[in-house]
């Protein structure tokens, strides 16, 4: 066996060029993929920029059609509505207040001045949802007037006559020794009246709601109401119905009662002034 020949300085030489070269075609094949993946990258992100400008450009549009479409028939309408009413003031009498609770539910829990109060403010949101001037007797539980029954109504008229009412509703809850008494009423001077008319279309709308008996319209042949007596507007004073009444004072102590009794005036009210005219 012949012994292997010791490598001479040139063949040294050769191999190191060669390792040299090998090193410097992977350090091109390396540089060549980092620009790859950075084209890569670039058109990534490239592709992410058009199609989000694509999704804000429909947005844009969207937008512009928006701004740009008529209004719809509804609203005109809602305007003319809002007009028709904006003509007429109504007053609005929570009924007691103060030193006066009125009456009150059996277990003396609730009293007639608090939900009168809660309801006739309710009625004023809706009148003027629809354009209505409306004027309060009352916003709270703190009276203008003094302690005195009699300067106390007189109080609630001049509010009523001073602003030129063209309608003006007394709210009250009824109460008897007899228990079993139910029912709302509507109250009234004179038969035959703008006033009649005015109870009847709110008594008719509570009437809708079905939570107790109707009693009708009744005037001042059986009862003078000084608030009716010395009103000179077109005057109606609603018994809601009877807190003795554990049926009626479910109903009128509940937030849905209170609700729908307060739909029920408003609507009356403003199915009135749409025939005023």
């Amino acid at each position: 066996m012949k012994p292997k020949k010791h490598q001479g300085k040139k063949d040294f030489k050769y191999s190191k060029k060669y390792l040299d070269y090998k090193r410097q075609k992977k350090n091109k094949y390396l540089k060549k993929k980092r620009v790859i993946k950075k084209l890569k990258l670039r058109l990534f992100l490239l592709i992410i920029i058009v199609l989000f400008s694509g999704f804000m450009g429909k947005k844009l549009l969207n937008m512009y059609k928006d701004f740009t479409t008529p209004i719809p028939n509804e609203s005109v309408t809602t305007t003319k509505n809002f007009s028709k009413y904006s003509k007429f003031t109504v007053t609005i009498d929570p009924g007691h207040g103060g030193y006066d609770v009125g009456t009150s539910t059996i277990d003396g829990m609730m009293h007639e001045k608090e939900i009168t109060l809660k309801i006739g403010l309710e009625v004023k949101r809706l009148l003027e949802e629809k354009g209505v001037n409306v004027i309060m007797t009352r916003t709270s539980d703190n009276v203008s007037w003094p302690s005195n029954n009699k300067k106390d109504l007189r109080a609630r008229v001049k509010i009523s006559n001073d602003s030129n009412s063209d309608a003006f509703v007394s709210i009250h809850c009824n109460a008897n020794e007899n228990t079993a008494h139910n029912g709302m009423e509507g109250w009234i001077r004179f038969p035959n009246t703008q006033s009649e008319k005015l109870a009847k279309n709110i008594i008719n709308k509570l009437s809708s709601y079905n939570y107790t008996k109707n009693r009708g319209i009744k005037n001042e042949s059986i009862k003078s109401l000084a608030v009716l007596t010395l009103n000179n507007s077109t005057a109606t004073l609603i018994e809601l119905g009877f807190l003795s009444n554990s049926s009626d004072a479910k109903f009128l102590t509940s937030k849905e009662g209170q609700a729908k009794s307060a739909k029920g005036i408003s609507e009356g009210v403003l199915e009135y002034l749409s025939n005023k005219d």
